[in-house]
């Protein structure tokens, strides 16, 4: 009989239970206090996010970060569990990383889901579309097949230069 893999959350404090999986909900709440002049509401923020599941949140850690350059309030440095939630993410390096860069991180640490690559693809197309545009030639994107079970549609994607 095989065994099962147990998952075991990646968080920055020790969690009683199950650890905080963010969603757009918390996203829009950590949101709310961590662009409030109240350090208070920063601390509550910082409280959440060091007991968050950081894998299974990272991609809203990450939007999070990317939000006002919020990535300095996200994290007390003179507390322990701060300065692991810092490190396990990678916060300060992700914070600077375009979609594709984010994409390229999570995929090389094992955290790329299809939900994460649906929520970042609009971008890295985006991306793709200015870095191969081109005037004589129409340029197709193809999925590649290590690939094609992270995003909704495996359709090919042409672009054209309309001049």
């Amino acid at each position: 009989m095989e065994e099962q893999e147990v998952y075991v959350p990646i968080t920055a404090s020790p969690v009683k239970g199950e650890a905080i999986v963010l969603d757009q909900e918390s996203y829009n709440s950590l949101y709310t206090m961590l662009s409030s002049s109240n350090e208070e509401d920063w601390k509550i923020a910082q409280l959440a996010l060091n007991t968050c599941d950081i894998r299974k949140s990272i991609y809203w850690i990450y939007k999070l970060c990317r939000s006002h350059w919020f990535s300095s309030r996200m994290v007390n440095l003179r507390f322990k569990a701060s300065r692991e939630f810092r490190d396990k993410c990678e916060l300060f390096r992700i914070s600077m990383q375009n979609p594709l860069s984010f994409a390229d991180w999570c995929t090389s640490k094992g955290w790329m889901t299809p939900e994460i690559f649906q929520y970042l693809e609009e971008n890295i197309i985006h991306m793709a579309r200015r870095q191969f545009a081109h005037k004589f030639y129409d340029v197709e994107f193809k999925i590649k097949e290590d690939y094609k079970h992270l995003p909704s549609n495996n359709n090919v994607i042409t672009t054209k230069n309309e001049n």
